[in-house]
């Protein structure tokens, strides 16, 4: 019975899942941080509405740039590892340069929120460049490539 239970475990959490749920929660903390950032800095001549309006957007916008890959990779996609690595790099490289601009124009009490996106933004890459995200995504392949022999085996066999 106690062998059962690990690989149930296994079963319903393959190994690097938990990997791939922290590089998601930081990838999130980095996307928020670096748009935040840049509607912090940039935006200070806009209207408080519009930039309201621009906030909104840019929040459901994120949350279709992380979600759907992450689905994906789910699906056994291999495109999402490098997608979100190239995301991750560019909201790295927004809170930089949002970061410099605020140093140049002497705006403070931004610089915790930058370090926080970028530390996010580093792990998140670091997490979805991994082997074991990679094995992850791997399994997800070889269940759902097992799923398509399966369903073209019965619409053959009847």
């Amino acid at each position: 019975m106690g062998s059962d239970g690990g690989g149930l475990f296994r079963a319903l959490v393959p190994a690097g899942s938990f990997r791939l749920i922290f590089s998601i929660i930081c990838s999130v903390i980095a996307l928020v941080s670096a748009c935040a950032l840049a509607i912090l800095v940039f935006g200070q001549e806009l209207d408080g509405d519009f930039l309201s309006k621009i906030i909104l957007v840019v929040f459901f916008i994120g949350v279709f740039l992380v979600v759907h890959p992450n689905f994906r990779l789910t699906r056994g996609a291999k495109w999402p590892l490098t997608y979100m690595s190239v995301l991750l790099l560019l909201c790295i490289l927004l809170t930089l340069a949002t970061l410099v601009w605020s140093y140049v124009h002497d705006i403070r009490d931004i610089y915790v929120g930058g370090l926080v996106g970028l530390i996010a933004g580093v792990v998140g890459l670091w997490g979805y460049r991994s082997k074991s995200v990679e094995k992850l995504r791997a399994h997800f392949a070889q269940i759902w490539q097992d799923e398509y022999r399966r369903r073209e085996y019965l619409r053959n066999g009847k």
